[in-house]
């Protein structure tokens, strides 16, 4: 899965993940894997928000669940801040937002609400 991410096989977020915070369907998602993936924003997108070049990249494996769907799984990229890393574990709940029309694939976390207790 990591070594897909890395060649670009499996696609992370094909925009910003705040473009999908503000306009994808929102919900929550339970981590069911994470694993890092060796690479840093930086290595991703040198251009993003400078505060957020450190942050390291993770692949994630979560069940998402939204008003009005049944749970789906999704997989996906996404950046950790490293205030973060330590609450990223399998069962933990995160706030997220998605865009149906991609939904296994294109999922953004919400860290500014996330881990939700």
């Amino acid at each position: 899965m990591i070594g897909a991410v890395r060649s670009g096989a499996l696609p992370t977020i094909k925009g910003s993940a705040d473009q999908l915070l503000a306009t994808g369907t929102h919900g929550t998602a339970v981590i069911t894997t994470a694993q890092p993936m060796g690479k840093t924003v930086r290595d991703i997108n040198p251009a993003a928000d400078p505060s957020r070049l450190d942050d390291p990249m993770w692949l994630f494996t979560v069940e998402v669940s939204v008003a009005g769907e049944a749970p789906f799984p999704a997989v996906f990229g996404h950046r950790v801040p490293l205030a973060k890393v330590v609450s990223v574990a399998p069962g933990v709940k995160l706030a997220i937002a998605v865009n149906m029309s991609d939904r296994n694939q294109e999922v953004a976390i919400d860290w500014d609400k996330s881990p939700i207790s």
